[in-house]
Formats: C-alpha cells, sequence, structure tokens
C-alpha cells in the first residue's frame, strides 16, 4: 500500500511540475496579417485591378490581386494556384507595409479549363482566404 501512494504523490508531483513548466513558456505571437480585399481580373492599372470576374476563358491571363492589412516590411504571403484538387503553382510575394496590394497571374493555355482556386496563405502558412473562379473552353 505504501508503494502505492508513493507512485501516486510521484506522478502528481512530475503532472504540476510539467504543467508549470508549460505555463512559463512563451505563447508564440499571433500572425496578425488578414486579407481585407481580394478579386480576380483581367489586368492591373496603376497597382488597381481591372475587370473583374469569376470566369475567364482558354487564351486569358487571369490576375489574383489582393490588399494585406496588419503587414510589416519584411513580410511575405504566399498564392497558392490549384486546378481542381491539383496544386499548379506557388508563388512567394513581398509585404512590406499595412495595407499592401500585391499580386499574382496565370496564363490559361489549352488543358487547363476547369474550376480554379487560390488560396492566400501567411509566410507560418495559416490559409488567410481561398478563393474561386472557373475556366471554360
Amino acid at each position: 500500500m505504501k508503494h502505492l501512494i508513493l507512485a501516486i504523490s510521484l506522478l502528481l508531483a512530475v503532472t504540476a511540475a510539467v504543467a508549470e513548466q508549460h505555463e512559463s513558456e512563451p505563447a508564440e505571437a499571433p500572425d496578425s496579417r488578414s486579407l481585407s480585399e481580394a478579386i480576380f481580373c483581367a489586368d492591373i492599372e496603376e497597382r488597381a485591378p481591372i475587370g473583374g470576374a469569376e470566369s475567364f476563358v482558354i487564351g486569358d491571363r487571369v490576375y489574383f490581386w489582393n490588399r494585406i492589412a496588419g503587414g510589416e516590411e519584411g513580410d511575405g504571403i504566399t498564392h497558392v494556384w490549384f486546378l481542381g484538387e491539383y496544386e499548379v503553382q506557388s508563388i512567394d510575394l513581398s509585404v512590406n507595409g499595412s495595407p499592401w496590394r500585391t499580386w499574382s497571374y496565370k496564363t490559361l493555355f489549352p488543358g487547363l479549363a476547369g474550376n480554379w482556386r487560390v488560396e492566400v496563405r501567411s509566410a507560418a502558412g495559416r490559409v488567410l482566404g481561398s478563393y474561386s473562379f472557373h475556366c471554360g473552353e
């Protein structure tokens, strides 16, 4: 019986020590970046989207434009382009302030018709937003 009481006491002491260690560890800084605007468009002029749309055809160049809030100099985001569930391209972009406008594009060559999606991810990999468009023949 003494061994059982000793084992339980030891287990409680170890559990308390582990819990205290976790409480004293600093928390990770929250990722403050967010998308304040996002749009698919046919062109970009003077850093602004032109011809917003949700449907395009083979031969079009599709721009994905977004405005990021909460960024600081040296930050980055990634645009990940998907055709269906297949990742087609991942594009790293700089964010050097808040708000910050940036964009990437994809030319829709033959064989690329279907449902597309772009995920915007923070440098830490958090998905800030996911946006879709359709490409017809």
